[in-house]
């Protein structure tokens, strides 16, 4: 039970710092950040 709850703990607090960053975010950066990555992908 213990460890359930430290993984539930930690995907909660990925979500959070996540949403975070998206919300304070430049939603063309980071297009270009994805594009770039898929650029090095191929």
């Amino acid at each position: 039970m213990d460890e359930l709850a430290t993984v539930a703990l930690a995907n909660y607090d990925a979500r959070v710092r996540f949403e975070t960053r998206a919300a304070a975010g430049d939603p063309s950066r980071a297009l270009e950040l994805l594009e770039k990555a898929d650029a090095t992908d191929q």
